[in-house]
């Protein structure tokens, strides 16, 4: 049996009557294009991948593996060579691997207008009498650029804020660690503590064990496991799983109670990677520090590199009230008090704004959160971001 061609993709390049040229001598462009094998026999086969193009540029192929849904970014540790790597095929009708075809532009070349085919081809590794094979098209698209692979995380989850220390207008902060055992065996847990304002490549750490079936409950972290005023906090199963939450409150309201949130922990999913915008509503501030609301927003780097982020704040009418660009150290956490104030400039008063959060480095992944504290009352509720659209 011969090489099977997986799909044929005409892939249109428009720039009107004149031949494509990158404008800027510095800026390249990348086409991406993404296709999954499935093998529809039986036991897992051997191919090996090539790739034709009309199109004057050089591919690179990778692979991702995935067993439903769409591919996932290129793992670009995983080259395919061209007629040589050899790429398992496991049987089933979605089960197979997404190989990622990756061509770049290089600045200041001119491509005529299209269309041009793109033909990706697999040969079976030994032929298979009586095969039966199919292809998926994932995603296919001209000058994008291609999916950056995010690295692992170190953690299995994050408590993106905690505290032990005094805050504004009087007010009190303590958070306490619930951890929560559903499983039939003990489970063992590592919690780290990710100091405020520094890098955390190797930070403090307490084991502890959490009974199957039960619950335990850390009081004030921060200055019991560990000394700090603020910090996230990052979880790592060692045997077994935990669920944490956390209530993060304030022990010197007026009322003589406390008044207090629920900090939940995080997963990698529930992050903010490159190309996705994170908002939060429900937003007020007051420039006066007695009366009506302050907002806190806040960072954990979910990276062993720094990250680049940027926060926008947005006023009543929608209007970009200001920005703030900050380079995140790896692994750290990072507050902004009372943000429309500090950094400045200071916004004016906002009855019901939003804020919006972006990943501006090229890869990285970042927990954030929003804060809405009453001044009077020192009353907090906390916000994880939303992605609208997604």
């Amino acid at each position: 049996m011969g090489p099977i061609p997986l799909a044929l993709g005409a892939l249109t390049v428009e720039s009107g009557a004149t031949p494509l040229v990158v404008a800027s001598a510095t800026e390249a462009r990348t086409i991406t294009l993404s296709h999954r094998l499935r093998w529809l026999g039986s036991g897992t086969v051997v191919t090996k991948v090539s790739v034709d193009s009309t199109l004057p540029i050089s591919w690179n192929l990778y692979r991702a593996t995935q067993t439903v849904g769409t591919c996932p970014p290129p793992d670009l540790a995983a080259t395919i060579v061209p007629g040589v790597t050899n790429v398992d095929v496991q049987p089933g009708n979605f089960a197979g691997p997404c190989v990622w075809l990756v061509g770049t532009i290089p600045a200041g070349t001119g491509i005529p207008d299209g269309p041009y085919n793109v033909t990706l081809t697999a040969t079976m590794v030994p032929a298979v009498i009586g095969s039966a094979w199919g292809s998926d098209q994932i995603w296919f698209g001209d000058w994008t650029p291609p999916p950056a692979a995010v690295a692992a995380s170190a953690y299995d989850s994050y408590v993106p804020a905690a505290a032990n220390t005094r805050g504004a207008n009087n007010t009190r902060w303590l958070s306490d660690v619930d951890l929560l055992n559903a499983g039939a065996e003990d489970a063992i847990v590592e919690i780290a503590c990710l100091v405020k304002n520094q890098a955390n490549p190797n930070p403090a750490r307490e084991q502890l064990t959490v009974p199957a079936g039960k619950t335990l409950r850390i009081a004030n972290i921060l200055g019991t496991s560990f000394q700090a005023s603020n910090a996230a906090l990052a979880i790592r199963n060692l045997a077994g799983r935990v669920s944490a939450n956390s209530r993060f409150y304030n022990t010197a309201s007026k009322c003589g109670g406390t008044y207090g949130m629920c900090v939940r922990a995080e997963g990698p999913e529930d992050a903010i990677v490159p190309g996705q915008v994170a908002y939060f509503n429900l937003l007020s501030y007051s420039p006066d520090a007695a009366r009506g609301f302050r907002v806190n927003i806040g960072f954990v780097n979910d990276s062993a590199t720094a990250t680049d982020v940027e926060i926008g704040l947005f006023g009543d009418g929608g209007e970009l009230l200001k920005t703030v660009p900050w380079k995140l150290l790896p692994y750290e956490h990072r507050q902004f008090t009372r943000i429309h104030h500090d950094p400045a400039p200071a916004t004016a008063a906002v009855a019901h704004g939003y804020a919006t959060v972006r990943v501006t480095s090229a890869s990285g992944r970042v927990h954030a959160y929003a804060m809405l504290i009453d001044n009077a009352s020192g009353d907090p509720i906390y916000m994880a971001p939303v992605f609208p659209g997604s």
